[in-house]
């Protein structure tokens, strides 16, 4: 059953990963990270009388430990996201995002135990051959070297979300999808607001102004989109990890995102999208297939 939730998570991740995209190029990075995570929270409240909740006295230190690493990471993890898919294209970007399903199942050997399979470590190989050539740009323009900075800040994000991801599983060991799903969502909207703030002292400038409100106000719909999206998302990946045998897996499969990612890159966004970058694509793919197998 964790197969099915993971292709149902990946199909939200695409519609949401679009929209995001969009409003990317309107809203401030550091803003769209707390936004995306703001207009969640009301939905994942409805979803919470559900579950079991539990009292700060029912969990264990471990619990907050990895909570507080979890929500560092993911506030830069965020932040990095959003400044990548502001200045580069979705095409070159969401071919590297797949590499989170290699650092995943490294992360998950090293922080959880479990192994990794001969069909894993060929995954891997084709993954990472993928994502050299997909973003291998020989064109010296603009783009080209927005897309060299986005392609530093994934790589940041891809090695974080690979922490991440088998962390996610001792916190949800203890708890459940939808009680973490809120927890850490919770968490995260005023540590990004406090990186906010802490740029905001240092540079002088103010962050939350007028043209931000407006923005929200202008797209409040889209916002309330990837709020819903990014809840379902969520819910569904912390259900599949929390019954796969191996929490890469879960992102392995999600991974196949990256083709229907790069077709909304040169369909709707009018990126150019090379031969190289489409038989990288086809190379993550082989890749995922073997993880699939694994």
């Amino acid at each position: 059953m964790w197969f099915i939730y993971s292709l149902m998570a990946m199909s939200l991740l695409v519609v949401r990963r679009s929209t995001e995209k969009d409003l990317a190029d309107k809203i401030p990075s550091t803003s769209m990270a707390w936004l995306q995570q703001f207009w969640a929270l009301p939905f994942m409240l409805v979803m919470l009388p559900f579950a079991a909740i539990y009292s700060p006295f029912e969990l264990s230190t471990q619990f907050y430990t990895v909570v507080l690493i979890v929500t560092a990471l993911g506030a830069v993890d965020l932040i990095l996201y959003f400044k990548a898919i502001q200045t580069g294209d979705i095409s070159v970007i969401a071919p590297l995002i797949s590499i989170t399903a290699v650092t995943s199942i490294i992360g998950s050997y090293f922080i959880l135990g479990q192994s990794i399979t001969v069909y894993g470590i060929i995954g891997a190989v084709f993954i990472l051959l993928g994502a050299f050539l997909s973003a291998k740009n020989k064109n010296k323009s603009k783009t080209a070297v927005n897309n060299v900075l986005a392609i530093s800040l994934i790589l940041v994000v891809v090695l974080i979300r690979g922490v991440n991801s088998p962390l996610e599983v001792i916190a949800l060991r203890e708890t459940n999808p939808i009680f973490y799903n809120f927890a850490s969502s919770l968490l995260l909207v005023p540590t990004i607001m406090f990186v906010m703030l802490l740029r905001q002292r240092i540079s002088g400038k103010k962050h939350y102004n007028k043209k931000l409100k407006l923005q929200i106000t202008k797209h409040k719909q889209a916002l309330l989109f990837i709020g819903l999206t990014m809840t379902l998302n969520l819910l569904l990946t912390y259900t599949a990890k929390s019954t796969s045998p191996n929490a890469g897996y879960v992102t392995a499969v999600k991974g196949s995102q990256v083709l229907p990612m790069v077709l909304i890159g040169a369909l709707v966004f009018k990126e150019q999208v090379t031969m190289k970058q489409w038989i990288g694509v086809l190379s993550i793919l082989l890749g995922l297939i073997s993880f699939a197998l694994a």
